[in-house]
């Protein structure tokens, strides 16, 4: 998937990944601007 092209923000990959996996099942995604994996859950370094 293209999610890091097309959200390079943070807050809105995290929001479609809630979106995405209701049922709290982490979709990692990653910024590489950060260079942080996003989930559901929230970012981790």
């Amino acid at each position: 998937m293209t999610l890091k092209v097309l959200l390079p923000d943070h807050r809105a990959a995290a929001r479609l990944t809630r979106e995405l996996r209701p049922h709290g099942h982490p979709l990692p995604v990653r910024n590489t601007d950060a260079g942080e994996t996003v989930t559901d859950g929230g970012r981790t370094p």
